[in-house]
């Protein structure tokens, strides 16, 4: 969560209870047996998915920075696009 907040990246932290709902989706749907487990869903574009992993891996947590950091640049470029387009 620590590195979540210091580079401004919005997350839902969820606790869980076992045999709740939640608890049965990590186990039995992705197979994990110990927490923290990671779940980035990507909800826009033609083709959703999700991607999860466990524990603290920074290589996925370099990799979720560096996403963000891209899909930030390109939603300023569009703003700046469209601004740029609007008759004055």
């Amino acid at each position: 969560m620590r590195f979540f907040d210091r580079n401004t990246i919005a997350y839902a932290k969820i606790t869980i209870d076992p045999g709740d709902k939640d608890h049965r989706y990590i186990t039995e749907e992705l197979g994990y047996t110990a927490a923290p487990v990671i779940i980035l869903r990507f909800t826009s574009g033609a083709n959703p998915h999700t991607v999860h992993w466990g524990g603290h891996r920074m290589d996925m947590l370099m990799a979720t920075k560096s996403l963000v950091t891209n899909i930030r640049a390109a939603v300023e470029t569009e703003t700046a696009d469209e601004a740029a387009q609007v008759p004055a």
